[in-house]
């Protein structure tokens, strides 16, 4: 039993950061802290309430499935794994995807609209100055 509670621990860390990771990155795409925090956590508990609302398990299930929020404890898990709707090397999958796609858009939007010195140059009047 104390196995298991260790196979159970180590994996909170990972599901932790990638929390932080999906944070860090729609906190770079719209610069405002708390409309982050508002963003993340309505990604995180939409899935969950729109498949309470969907009529058809399959739906449910897949939107189940594709939710961070789900996802995240499945990673945990260490017993009754089959009555889990995703797996927790999927669940990790799940996890990291969206911590990934999160941090791509964050560093696209950051790119576009930050990070070209042109168009700094261009608005600060330093273009052409000797």
């Amino acid at each position: 039993m104390a196995n298991s509670g260790r196979k159970a621990r180590a994996p909170a860390g990972k599901r932790s950061s990638s929390a932080a990771l999906l944070g860090l990155g729609v906190a770079t795409a719209v610069r405002d802290g708390a409309r982050a925090v508002g963003i993340v956590l309505g990604l995180l508990y939409l899935f969950p309430v729109v498949a309470r609302v969907v009529g058809d398990p399959d739906g449910q299930r897949h939107l189940q499935q594709i939710s961070p929020l789900t996802a995240g404890p499945a990673i945990q898990a260490t017993a009754r794994l089959h009555g889990l709707p995703i797996g927790p090397w999927a669940g990790r999958g799940v996890v990291a995807a969206w911590a990934a796609a999160a941090l791509l858009v964050g560093g696209l939007v950051l790119h576009r609209r930050d990070a070209q010195p042109d168009r700094a140059d261009r608005e600060c009047g330093d273009v052409g100055s000797p």
